[in-house]
């Protein structure tokens, strides 16, 4: 059960603490219940969202927000390592006939993990703890936007 606290106690809390402990906690959620970390299941996705496969160089641009541009080279290694990509052609990263099938039963799993995280919560203070969150990054400067 979550101990109350008074406001008091509650305004002296560092937002830096409080964000960064959640984020390594929900990371860390995600990645046990996926099997992978999160730039693999980002990169997964955009290469299956992709009509003819994409470069190694033109990882970063579609994952900017997501990962950082020096890991994406080690990502698509490890996926193709799975056999779920394959670097054929004109050096385009495609998924295999496993690839697919290995994200759809990722995404078979997300529902548990956002479940756990949002015990507790009503739709309304989801999306206000969204929308808090979006004003702390638009604060410091950066991007809030959802696109």
């Amino acid at each position: 059960m979550l101990k109350m606290y008074s406001d008091e106690e509650l305004l002296r809390q560092p937002v830096g603490y409080w964000t960064g402990v959640a984020q390594e906690l929900v990371v860390g959620s995600i990645n046990d219940t996926l099997g992978i970390r999160q730039p693999q299941w980002w990169v997964l996705n955009l290469i299956n969202r992709s009509d003819d496969g994409l470069t190694r160089a033109e990882l970063p641009a579609g994952l900017r927000h997501h990962v950082d541009s020096a890991v994406t080279d080690s990502v698509a290694d490890d996926l193709t390592g799975r056999g779920w990509l394959a670097e054929g052609r004109e050096q385009r990263l495609r998924p295999t006939e496993e690839g697919p099938a290995a994200l759809a039963t990722l995404w078979e799993r997300v529902p548990r993990t956002l479940d756990r995280i949002r015990a507790g919560f009503s739709d309304a203070e989801y999306v206000q703890l969204i929308n808090l969150l979006r004003r702390v990054v638009d604060n410091l400067d950066g991007r809030s936007d959802l696109d």
